[in-house]
């Protein structure tokens, strides 16, 4: 059971960001959630949340980084969708992966 946290980022980062996690492999993954406002979803593997917390607080000395409550961010999120005209139906695909914190 990977843990959940929202975060707004500079969203020009928001690659670098990706790129960071993916370097450190099983960590976390990254899921943009908003782009325009530069609202990310990191699913944390269990064991790893001080490896990754120790990560975010030396990427936040290079870029912006805001822990938000997850009320914040689905609000965040649902107000980008009102002022959407229309709906699409998006088909969904299942993403399998697999992280976790190696433990030496």
């Amino acid at each position: 059971q990977t843990i959940q946290q929202f975060y707004r980022v500079d969203r020009r980062q928001i690659a670098y960001l990706r790129f960071i996690f993916e370097a450190y492999d099983g960590i976390a993954t990254l899921r943009t959630v908003n782009p325009r406002k530069g609202i990310v979803l990191f699913y944390i593997a269990p064991g790893c949340e001080q490896q990754f917390q120790e990560i975010l607080q030396d990427l936040s000395q290079q870029i912006l980084i805001q822990p938000l409550k997850s009320m914040v961010a689905q609000k965040a999120i649902s107000n980008e969708q009102q002022g959407t005209a229309t709906f699409q139906m998006i088909s969904k695909k299942l993403y399998l992966h697999t992280i976790g914190c190696q433990m030496n």
